[in-house]
């Protein structure tokens, strides 16, 4: 996927979502530090969501990781789900 996600009403550069996103990680602390996260994400649900949905995120997580960075799917979706709802 290359240039601008459209995703529902949200048009935005795959590059400045990426950059927006990776820059909200930070690693876990402790002994053993998990997958770096946006220390404001305290809350965590499941999401039901459909296959094809699934996919997109995948791809999207793909497209945003970088080699000192990976993103997760379910990172993209907190954010774009945390715009939707601040919006």
């Amino acid at each position: 996927m290359t240039g601008n996600v459209g995703l529902g009403g949200w048009e935005e550069s795959l590059s400045d979502l990426g950059l927006r996103l990776r820059s909200r990680l930070s690693p876990g602390q402790g002994e053993r530090p998990g997958r770096p996260s946006d220390p404001n994400w305290t809350v965590q649900r499941k999401l039901s969501m459909s296959e094809k949905t699934l996919a997109i995120l995948e791809q999207l997580a793909e497209d945003l990781s970088t080699k000192e960075r990976r993103v997760s799917p379910m990172q993209v979706a907190a954010l774009l789900v945390e715009d939707a709802a601040t919006a």
